[in-house]
C-alpha cells in the first residue's frame, strides 16, 4: 500500500522513500495502451478511434447507439436512406391543382379506373386531367360522406366503387354514377365477387352491381369492423377473407358463413386495423403507431410487431396514428396521422422544429395543445422504416392515399390540407449512382442517434468531422451540426 507523505516522500508498505525525479502526472481514465501484432485499421491507434457511418438501411427510430451492430441506423431523417454508401434527398412530391370544391372538406378516397385518378372532395367525386393538371368540375355528389372505395372487374366490366355506409355509388365509365342504398362501408374481391360489409358487421356478396345476398355478421358491436382484407390461413391453403375489427383479426368460413377470431387477438383500441393491407403474403395490421405482422405457418399464423414504434420509436413531433397501410412493389407504406394522437388545432407555427424542418416541403407545422406534429409516409422494406414525405400541413391530416399506375406513371397518390399530392416511385431497385432523371426534393435531413463511444463514464474529445459528397454544384450546400450531452440545443 503506498502513500504521499510529502512533497518528494511516499509511504510504500510502511517504509518511508525518497523520489529521485521528478513526478509525472497522467489521466486515469484512459484505458491501457493497446497491443496489436500483425495486420492494423483505422482503429488501431493508442487514444483515437474513428466512426465510419455509410450505411443507413437500419433505418429511423435509433435514438442511442449501443454498439458495433447499431452503426447503420438513423435516429430520424428525411432523405432516402435504402442505398449503402449514399444518402439521397427525398423523392421529388409535386402538388397538384386547387380543385373547384369550396369551403372546409376531407378527402377519404382516392382511386383509379381506366388510367384516370378519381377522387372525392367531401362528397363530390373529381377527375384528375394530368394534361392539364386541373380537376374539372364535380362528376357525381354522394349522399353521405365516402369512407372507403376500390376498383374491380364483375361478369366482364370493371367497375369502381364509392362506400358511405348508408350504401355505394358505382361507375363503370367515369360518367354515369349509379347509387345503392344498401349499407356498405369496406369492400374486398374474392371468388370472382364483391364482398361488402357495413358498419354493423353484416356482410353481403354481390355479383352485379345492385344485387346483394347477405351472408356472415361479426359477432361485435356496431362500427367495430375497420376493413376487410384477403389472406392466407395457413401454409397451402386457399385465401380467405379477413374483417379487421379495433379487436384484431376475424377469419370469414365460407362453409359456415360465420367470422371466426384468429391469433392476433387484441384489446379493443379505436384505431385498430384501420387501412389493414396484404403484402408479400402476409397481413399488416396497424395499431396507433404499430404494425402487427399476421403470417401464415406450416403450423398456423404468426404474429409479430414490425412497426416504426420499435426500438425507440419516433421523435416527439413526428408522434401519430397510422391511419393506412399501402403495399408497394418495394416497400409498405404507412400513412402517419399526427391530428389522430395530439388532438384539436391550437394555433399554427412557420418556424416549428427551430425552423429547421427538411424536405423541400417547407417548414410550417401544427401546433396543437403546445406541441407540434408533422403528417408523414413512412415506408419499409421489411429490414427499417425510412420517411417518404413530411407536410408543412396546418389545419387537416393526412387523410386518403392511392398507389397506381395512371397516366403510365407508377405513382403513390395522397391527400392532405384539402390538396392531393403524387410522387414517382421506382419499379425496382435503384442504384442512385446510376440512375439520371430520378426527380428529387430540393432539401433533406439526417439525425444520427447519440454516440457515446461506449463510454459514459468518461469525457471525450470529437477531433474531426468529414463528410464526402458527390456531384454537387456550387449553389449546393450541406450543414453539419452537432449537439452535445443529449441537449440538442447546444
Amino acid at each position: 500500500m503506498a502513500s504521499v507523505l510529502k512533497k518528494g516522500e511516499v509511504d510504500l508498505n510502511g517504509v518511508r522513500m525518497k523520489i529521485k525525479d521528478g513526478v509525472r502526472s497522467f489521466s486515469t481514465n484512459s484505458y491501457p495502451a493497446k497491443i496489436v501484432i500483425g495486420d492494423t485499421n483505422k482503429d488501431s491507434r493508442q487514444r483515437v478511434s474513428s466512426l465510419v457511418l455509410t450505411d443507413y438501411r437500419g433505418g429511423i427510430g435509433l435514438n442511442r447507439y449501443e454498439g458495433a451492430g447499431d452503426a447503420d441506423r438513423a435516429w430520424f431523417a428525411t432523405n432516402q436512406l435504402r442505398f449503402n454508401g449514399n444518402i439521397v434527398l427525398p423523392p421529388l412530391a409535386n402538388l397538384t391543382a386547387v380543385s373547384g370544391k369550396s369551403g372546409v372538406f376531407t378527402v377519404p378516397v382516392i382511386g383509379q379506373l381506366n388510367d384516370v385518378i378519381y377522387v372525392t372532395f367531401g362528397r363530390d367525386v373529381y377527375a384528375y386531367d394530368s394534361v392539364g393538371d386541373s380537376w374539372g368540375s364535380s362528376l357525381d355528389t354522394l349522399p353521405a360522406d365516402p369512407v372507403s372505395g376500390l376498383t374491380i372487374r364483375m361478369n366482364g366490366t370493371v367497375y369502381f366503387i364509392i362506400f358511405y355506409t348508408s350504401g355505394y355509388v358505382y361507375t363503370s365509365d367515369g360518367l354515369t354514377w349509379t347509387d345503392k342504398a344498401t349499407p356498405a362501408k369496406f369492400g374486398v374481391a374474392w371468388d370472382d365477387r364483391l364482398w361488402i360489409i357495413d358498419n354493423t358487421g353484416q356482410m353481403s356478396f354481390i355479383l352485379t352491381p345492385g344485387t346483394e345476398f347477405a351472408e356472415a355478421q361479426l359477432p361485435l358491436e356496431d362500427g367495430d369492423v375497420t376493413g376487410l382484407v384477403t389472406g392466407f390461413p395457413g401454409a397451402g391453403g386457399q385465401a380467405i377473407i379477413f374483417a379487421a375489427t379495433k379487436f384484431g383479426l376475424f377469419a370469414h368460413d365460407v362453409d359456415q358463413a360465420k367470422f371466426v377470431q384468429t391469433g392476433l387477438n387484441l384489446s379493443r383500441h379505436p384505431s385498430g386495423g384501420k387501412g389493414s393491407v396484404r403484402w408479400r403474403d402476409n397481413i399488416y395490421y396497424p395499431v396507433g403507431l404499430s404494425i402487427y405482422k399476421y403470417a401464415a405457418g406450416g403450423t398456423g399464423a404468426v404474429v409479430s410487431v414490425v412497426g416504426p414504434d420499435r426500438a425507440d420509436g419516433l421523435p416527439a413531433a413526428y408522434r401519430g396514428t397510422i391511419t393506412k397501410l399501402l403495399p408497394t412493389t418495394n416497400e409498405l407504406l404507412a400513412l402517419v396521422d399526427s391530428a389522430q394522437t395530439i388532438g384539436t388545432v391550437d394555433s399554427f407555427s412557420s418556424s416549428a422544429m427551430g425552423g429547421s424542418k427538411t424536405g423541400g416541403q417547407g417548414n410550417q407545422a401544427r401546433v396543437i395543445g403546445g406541441e407540434t406534429g408533422y403528417n408523414m409516409i413512412l415506408g419499409s422494406d421489411e429490414i427499417g422504416w425510412e420517411v417518404k414525405w413530411a407536410s408543412d400541413v396546418t389545419d387537416t391530416g393526412i387523410e386518403s392515399a392511392f398507389v397506381g399506375d395512371a397516366y403510365g406513371k407508377y405513382r403513390l397518390w395522397w391527400s392532405v390540407n384539402q390538396r392531393i399530392y403524387f410522387m414517382t416511385l421506382p419499379d425496382n431497385i435503384l442504384n442512385p449512382n446510376e440512375v439520371t432523371d430520378f426527380k428529387y426534393a430540393a432539401s433533406g435531413e439526417l439525425i444520427t442517434p447519440w454516440f457515446d463511444a461506449g463510454q459514459q463514464d468518461v469525457t471525450k474529445l470529437a477531433l474531426k468531422g468529414k463528410v464526402e459528397v458527390l456531384g454537387m454544384t456550387a449553389t449546393e450546400t450541406i450543414v453539419v451540426s452537432y449537439a452535445l450531452d443529449l441537449d440538442e440545443d447546444t
